[in-house]
């Protein structure tokens, strides 16, 4: 979740003066509120539908249960994992653009599964993002794309798992 910010108010807004719900059903009220009530919102659901899209916001409203999504490209959940069984995170993307999407599209070809658990929330503190129109920084961002594609997708991946996570949005 997010909180939501007025047209006059910036982005990067310190949320000292917003007061972070402790319970389930605090937030609740604040993500279906009407008003001035309705200050909190799915993350990043309207500007990245594929990244938090997954997690199926509304089921979590009502659910009592653990429950399990599917995968799909461009999922990038928040998730919490013993760190001993995993693979390897890709470094090369870290920071910017496509680190977690690779590394959760590998999970998946892993054998992972994802849940949500319905008692667990955050809440995203909203900040200003970085966008660095930079010539030499968008070519340096293709050749690790193409990196990525030659040497993680169609060697690591395809050998390890018999598959590959493609940069383009499909998955062979």
């Amino acid at each position: 979740f997010e909180r939501k910010h007025s047209k006059d108010e910036d982005e990067s807004s310190s949320i000292e003066s917003f007061l972070l719900p402790p319970q389930k059903s605090d937030l609740l009220l604040l993500v279906t509120g009407s008003g001035s009530n309705n200050i909190i919102a799915p993350f990043h659901l309207k500007t990245f539908s594929k990244g938090h899209g997954p997690s199926e916001y509304r089921r979590w409203y009502t659910a009592t249960e653990p429950y399990k999504v599917e995968y799909a490209y461009g999922f990038e959940p928040y998730f919490v994992v013993n760190k001993e069984s995993l693979p390897p995170f890709w470094e090369f993307f870290r920071g910017r653009h496509f680190n977690k999407l690779s590394w959760v599209g590998e999970l998946s070809l892993a054998g992972y599964t994802f849940h949500v658990d319905p008692s667990c929330f955050l809440i995203h503190i909203n900040h200003k993002y970085f966008k660095d129109n930079n010539r030499k920084t968008r070519r340096h961002e293709r050749k690790m794309t193409q990196e990525f594609e030659t040497r993680f997708n169609n060697g690591y991946l395809r050998e390890t798992y018999g598959g590959i996570v493609v940069v383009d949005g499909n998955t062979r």
